[in-house]
């Protein structure tokens, strides 16, 4: 090899070996100044009008339509805003705890590849504006797992972190939070809470069903548990389905939407059950109950609230003294206090009627239960109580002496010592030798 060649491939390596370590020196502050910051800066939280989540199981879009949160999946229900909320500023606050230096095999086994190009792909949370303009995204794989602290590994591991790309993949990092709540089946993030009604408030419960049977329960003016009506007295109520009853409504939860579209032959409400209850201060909640839900045991219901007519208010007493007049001013009073309580009521049921009126929704098949009963499930024949045997008869005491039984004693005060009195005008008992007594004949 020629002196000149040699000489310059020296200075070609030595270019090389300068370049990488500028290259390395690089790296080395930029992954170190990284440490510590947000993974997605300057992102404008108060812009973002829709989230989409999509892994390989599906997609969920939650967008902002009008004045509401909605699911698009779902017909526009309203959505969960607390959750999504939740969710959008856990990934703002995110920072990043390690950069990770990987190669595509690593990045596989990670989940860092987008939904659609992998089998084993992460869920891809896009955030956008109101132009439909994409503010940001995060890739969401593996979680990190924290080994176990026992030597045997007895307890086994606990997820500690998660591994997060904002590009894509091309960049990886480990956070310390365990990035959750990414479901993408839609019924995941409706609102699903419809209204609750305290089984303590309930005073009145109408049932009747499908074919027509009506049940109707009463609490008394008393308290106490409510009773049915037409009851015979060889009969009784199933007290643990009484109380099923009585809180039918309450914590009341949606399991799923149906689609505005069906009809109500679909839905089964053309023959639907129908289930009131009404409330101590006048509230009227009607459910009705459909069909089954194929392939679960759910079942459609609808639901709608009502306030009944307001009782009129007392007249005033005539104001004839000081003591009448402050009657006057207290009953004036409590009135305006009851008429801004159902101001507030009337409001809280138009508000609730406005949610619930447009849509059909699935509910467990225990609450459907609940709120059609039967008669003959709900009615069982008194316990008749065994009557007890009269006690026995009382028994003589054998053992007992009969009275007088001593037969030596004397008659009359054989119990004492004392010889009877002589008897008056009697002759004295005759000897018991030959002699007369003086002065008696021969």
């Amino acid at each position: 090899m020629k002196t000149k060649n040699l000489i310059g491939m020296l200075v070609l390596a030595a270019v090389l070996v300068a370049a990488a370590v500028f290259v390395s020196r690089e790296r080395e502050p930029a992954t170190a100044g990284a440490v510590g910051k947000l993974v997605l800066p300057d992102l404008p939280l108060e812009q973002v009008q829709k989230v989409t989540i999509g892994s390989p199981q599906g997609t969920v879009t939650v967008a902002r339509v009008e004045d509401r949160w909605t699911v698009a999946e779902r017909f526009n229900h309203p959505a969960d805003f607390k959750r999504l909320s939740g969710l959008v500023t856990r990934l703002a606050e995110l920072k990043i705890g390690q950069v990770m230096t990987l190669e595509e095999k690593q990045k596989a086994a990670l989940k860092m590849a987008l939904p659609g190009t992998a089998a084993e792909a992460g869920t891809l949370v896009e955030l956008f504006d109101g132009a439909n303009r994409r503010l940001a995204a995060l890739l969401v794989g593996a979680e990190h797992m924290r080994k176990p602290q026992d030597e045997g590994g007895f307890y086994g591991g606990y997820g500690d972190g998660s591994y997060v790309s904002p590009d894509g993949g091309r960049s990886v990092y480990l956070v310390a939070q365990v990035v959750s709540d990414l479901e993408t089946s839609p019924k995941d993030w409706l609102d699903r809470e419809l209204f609750s009604v305290d089984s303590a408030a309930v005073s009145n419960v109408t049932a009747t069903s499908a074919t027509g049977e009506t049940l109707e329960l009463e609490r008394p003016a008393d308290g106490g548990s409510l009773k049915l009506k037409g009851l015979a007295e060889n009969e009784e109520l199933d007290s643990g389905k009484l109380y099923s009853i009585e809180a039918a409504l309450s914590y009341l939860r949606a399991d799923d939407v149906a689609d505005p579209a069906l009809s109500d032959e679909a839905l089964g409400m053309t023959t639907a059950a129908v289930f009131r209850v009404t409330t101590k201060n006048g509230e009227v909640y009607t459910a009705r109950i459909g069909g089954a839900v194929a392939g679960t045991g759910r079942r459609y219901a609808r639901f709608e609230a009502a306030l009944l007519p307001a009782p009129p208010a007392p007249e005033p007493p005539p104001v004839a003294d000081t003591n009448a007049a402050a009657g006057a001013t207290n009953a004036l009073a409590e009135a305006k206090a009851k008429a801004e309580e159902r101001k507030k009521t009337e409001e809280k049921i138009a508000s609730l009627n406005a949610k619930l009126k447009a849509w059909t929704y699935a509910i467990e098949s225990y609450k459907a239960d609940a709120m059609t009963p039967t008669r003959s499930a709900l009615v069982k024949p008194k316990e008749k109580k065994e009557e007890q045997p009269p006690p026995p008869p009382e028994t003589a005491v054998t053992n007992a002496a009969p009275q007088a039984a001593v037969t030596n004693a004397p008659p009359e005060a054989a119990a004492t010592n004392t010889p009877p009195a002589p008897a008056e005008n009697t002759e004295p008992p005759a000897p018991t030798g030959g002699e007369k007594p003086a002065g008696a004949g021969s």
